[in-house]
């Protein structure tokens, strides 16, 4: 009975182990094992309690092979699982992440448009405030356009003035200067004509003195001639 004892023990062992390292990797299939690994313990201690020693050692041993059959199994088929479960995952997650990039494709789409929906506006908004800001800047233009015409015209009316002021200045002077010169010609001229004046009855008396000379000292025809010369020449002088 003690090597019965220390199949059982042994059994116990490996159930218990069984149940614990499933329960951890897999709570509901370490559950499922770890109950089927009690169920089969008491079974095969009441199988060994109503046997005879040598009998129920050889028929533990046949379980206990059976039962390590069993695990191994059991045990393939849990670690085949969790590959299946990973693709499950995986197709799972893929098609989350599908729908996550379709939705979020969606939502990028949805703000492109309110983006360019609210460049649009903002291109409005500033086309129309430049044009505002046109029609601004051409009245103001067409305001000092108008400011600097009137001050050029007024410019030029008193420039106009002034040359006509000028000009009546100028023409007075040049009026006496004219007046002056005038003045001064008939002044000159009298005084040349009074210095003509006086060489011709200068050179009148020297004519009639070298005549009377002449005369006196003159003798037939050559004499004659010489004071029809001197005549001819004072007719022509005077």
């Amino acid at each position: 009975m003690s090597q019965i004892a220390q199949h059982v023990d042994y059994l116990n062992y490996i159930s218990q182990n069984t149940m614990r390292e499933f329960s951890i990797q897999s709570p509901n299939d370490g559950t499922v094992l770890a109950a089927a690994a009690v169920a089969s313990h008491r079974v095969i201690n009441s199988h060994l309690e109503a046997q005879e020693p040598q009998r129920a050692l050889g028929n533990f041993q046949v379980l206990l092979q059976w039962m390590e059959e069993r695990l191994n199994e059991r045990v393939k088929a849990m670690e085949e699982r969790p590959n299946g479960r990973v693709e499950a995952m995986e197709e799972r997650l893929n098609g989350r992440v599908e729908a996550m990039e379709e939705r979020l494709n969606v939502r990028v789409k949805a703000m492109e448009e309110r983006l360019n929906e609210r460049v649009e506006a903002m291109e409005e908004r500033l086309n129309g405030r430049v044009e505002a800001m046109e029609e601004r800047l051409n009245e103001r233009v067409e305001a000092m356009e108008e400011r600097l015409n009137k001050r050029v015209e007024a410019m030029e009316e008193r420039l106009n003035e002034r040359v006509k002021a000028m000009e009546e200045q100028l023409n007075g002077r040049v009026e006496a200067i004219e007046e002056r010169l005038n003045e001064r010609v008939e002044a000159m001229e009298e005084r040349l004509n009074g210095r003509v004046e006086a060489m011709e009855e200068r050179l009148n008396g020297r004519v009639e003195a070298m005549e009377e000379r002449l005369q006196r000292e003159g003798r037939g025809n050559g004499g004659a001639a010489q004071r029809e010369g001197s005549r001819r020449w004072r007719s022509g002088s005077t």
